[in-house]
């Protein structure tokens, strides 16, 4: 019986990285529709990876103009939300925006990389 309860537990755990990657494949399947439909959705669509997520977001009133590139420089804060026990903080970043006439210049889709854009 005992060689029995481990058998449906190493079932269950099977299952349960089964489920895990189909929820994987999943969401993978519907960023990749997401991002190749931003240009029809947003006007300027930049996207970085963070370790953790960030549930905080402040646009700070500094904006730095730089026509020469093309941008506008906007610093940003983002508070983390981490898993229990591991140490939240505040990130000040620095963005980089594109100008309205440079968002338009870049606003082509790229078929071979899947992307819009090239700022």
């Amino acid at each position: 019986e005992n060689k029995n309860n481990q058998s449906k537990k190493l079932i269950k755990t099977m299952e349960k990285d089964q489920t895990d990657i189909l929820e994987e494949r999943l969401i993978d399947a519907e960023y990749k529709i997401w991002k190749k439909n931003t240009p029809y959705l947003y006007d300027v669509c930049m996207t970085h990876s963070l370790e953790w997520p960030s549930l905080t977001c402040q646009w700070m009133p500094n904006k730095t103009n730089n026509s020469s590139h093309g941008v506008n420089t906007q610093t940003l804060l983002l508070g983390t939300h981490t898993s229990p026990g591991e140490q939240n903080y505040v990130m000040i970043a620095q963005v980089e925006l594109p100008t309205a006439e440079q968002a338009t210049q870049n606003a082509k889709y790229d078929d071979e990389t899947k992307e819009a854009g090239g700022f």
